[in-house]
């Protein structure tokens, strides 16, 4: 069959859109080339026709049959195909399976032998009641908060897990509930996994509303080796207090704010890594994002640390009478429609301003594009869309010793427990076999294929998958994904400067 044939035939069955996608910037006309990933730029005015009329589902196949038979003298065209196929675009193979593996890998090998990250949930207390929290009980399809810490029993045989299947290089994360009401396991575990470790190197991580921090807590986690620190906070007090309560609904700010006081200037004598993750809540606006940049960079003590800020989750938000300001809701942002954050990000971002905020925002938009992986020619193989290896990337261990993929997948099909392992018959099951069954009919049409991120988190319920749930997602990704080329090639035209911003940064 030859090249033309070939796209005549994938144009006759309607699925010509699983191999490519057309996007614009202000200036250009690109092609993202599903199978191998790489972006063209389409300069020749007769070659960008002839790919609209390929990709449009509002074009029908005679359409474009009737424009190639107009042009088949044309050199151009001729040409233009010559290099579509001489650069192996718009050849992708068709989907007939997802994998989580390459050749030649297994699962019981990852489990046993390259454990990576282990996440402890210390307690299922917490002294907030955060108005957009997914542990609320008010959200669906999460576990509400509970009274139960977890033991040492537990604790013990979980890191025992870890250090006994892991490489030379393990995680050990300490969630909750606010885990500092169970600061003593924490502490007895590091000590514990520090003893046992051999030769290991073993990374700390817990994410903290800081309220309970004590001077005397941050500089034992500043002498930790290794450990880093991700602090609750949303901005400035009017902000923070908002949404950000104790459980009688008395404000958190000031207690916060001491505690985030506490370890940064702990974490700068030792050179521990501490971070800011901020919820930006309603009503949302440009001012309102501009305000809590400037109130992060008024705080001398998180010079250098990063902000970083994300929506409520969605369905998070109860009985919110105004999400956004006047008009706001309006407000464009280059290829992003009605996110004044964005806009804000944008701006501050290409302005060249200096806003840690903006920068990391940024960051994240623009990593799909940047990080995405190319081939020079396609590959017979398809991921299993951006999903880790269950209880090998991460495993979650719940109070009661229950296994779970991780913290934020929420009342899914657990995977085993403390006292008998990984099940892995539950692992195939649910996360392998399910998930590629119910996700290969769109994923086998779909031109984000080779580029996508979505995983476990956002789609499991506690039957397994709702394919319902992934599609709302899906159709959210591909739009994200969109924005991140649109937005990246921009920037190559007319700031590639400003992608120093991955200079130097290594993928975990």
């Amino acid at each position: 069959m030859s090249y033309l044939e070939h796209l005549f035939a994938e144009k006759t069955k309607g699925t010509q859109n699983r191999l490519g996608l057309l996007f614009d910037t202000k200036k250009n006309h690109y092609l993202l080339d599903t199978g191998t990933n790489k972006v063209v730029q389409i300069e020749e005015p007769l070659g960008y026709e002839f790919l609209n009329l390929f990709f449009s589902t509002a074009s029908s196949f005679d359409a474009f049959k009737s424009f190639v038979e107009l042009h088949k003298r044309n050199e151009t065209i001729a040409l233009f195909l010559q290099q579509l196929e001489s650069e192996h675009l718009l050849q992708a193979f068709e989907v007939e399976g997802l994998h989580l593996f390459g050749p030649g890998r297994t699962y019981k090998d990852q489990l046993m032998n390259h454990f990576q990250q282990l996440t402890l949930e210390v307690t299922g207390k917490c002294n907030f009641r955060c108005k957009y929290c997914i542990y609320s009980e008010d959200y669906e399809g999460n576990r509400d908060f509970n009274s139960e810490d977890m033991t040492w029993d537990i604790a013990e045989k979980a890191i025992d897990f870890a250090l006994n299947h892991s490489d030379k290089k393990v995680s050990i994360t300490f969630y909750g509930g606010e885990p500092l009401i169970n600061y003593k396991l924490i502490k007895e575990s590091i000590d514990y996994s520090l003893s046992k470790r051999g030769d290991k190197e073993i990374s700390y991580s817990f994410t903290s509303n800081m309220s309970l921090m004590t001077e005397e807590m941050a500089e034992y986690f500043a002498s930790i080796p290794n450990l880093s620190a991700i602090a609750s906070i949303d901005g400035p007090e009017s902000i923070h207090n908002s949404f950000r309560v104790y459980t009688n609904n008395n404000p958190t700010f000031n207690d916060s704010i001491r505690g985030l006081e506490y370890i940064a200037n702990a974490f700068k004598k030792t050179g521990n890594i501490l971070m800011i993750n901020a919820v930006y809540t309603p009503p949302y606006s440009y001012e309102r994002s501009k305000q809590m940049s400037l109130f992060y960079e008024s705080l001398p003590y998180l010079d250098g640390v990063q902000i970083q800020v994300t929506y409520p989750s969605p369905g998070s938000l109860h009985n919110i009478e105004k999400l956004y300001d006047d008009g706001e809701d309006k407000d464009t942002s280059l290829y992003d429609i009605g996110n004044p954050l964005s806009k804000w990000a944008w701006e501050t971002f290409v302005d060249g301003s200096s806003s840690p905020m903006a920068e990391h925002y940024m960051f994240e938009k623009l990593k799909l594009a940047h990080f995405r992986l190319l081939l020079n020619s396609p590959k017979n193989f398809y991921p299993l869309n951006g999903c880790c290896v269950p209880g090998v990337r991460r495993l979650y261990v719940k109070t009661n010793g229950d296994f779970a993929l991780c913290e934020r997948i929420g009342n899914s099909p657990v995977i085993g427990n403390i006292h008998s392992g990984v099940d892995i018959s539950r692992v195939t099951k649910f996360y392998i076999d399910d998930y590629e069954k119910a996700s290969l009919p769109d994923c086998s049409r779909c031109w984000a294929i080779n580029i996508c991120d979505l995983c476990y988190a956002h789609f499991y319920e506690s039957e397994g998958i709702s394919i319902d749930k992934k599609r709302e997602m899906c159709h959210f990704n591909r739009e994200r994904i969109f924005q991140s080329l649109c937005m990246y090639h921009h920037l190559l035209e007319d700031h590639p400067e400003k992608l120093e911003i991955f200079k130097n940064v290594e993928l975990a």
